[in-house]
């Protein structure tokens, strides 16, 4: 593991234990999925095994393994 990917996965895991809850987070998951005319818009951190999803809208998933993630190919990129 890069020493890139272990501090992302350090970073990642203090935000695991935040609570996502507020209304604010959800809010704003809802007006993505309606500004873009989609179902599902995500809020997700994720970590050596799993993607979160912390926040949610057109889904009660609560939590995926890395490898089904298209997460993991963005992380690997140096660009947008």
């Amino acid at each position: 593991m890069s020493t890139t990917e272990q501090l992302r996965i350090d970073a990642v895991n203090k935000y695991l234990k935040v609570d996502f809850t507020k209304s604010e987070f959800q809010d704003i998951v809802e007006l993505a999925a309606k500004l873009c005319e989609k179902p599902v818009a995500l809020i997700t951190l994720l970590d050596e095994e799993s993607n979160w999803l912390k926040v949610k809208y057109g889904t009660d998933i609560e939590v995926m393994p890395r490898e089904t993630s298209f997460c993991q190919y963005g992380i690997q990129q140096d660009d947008l």
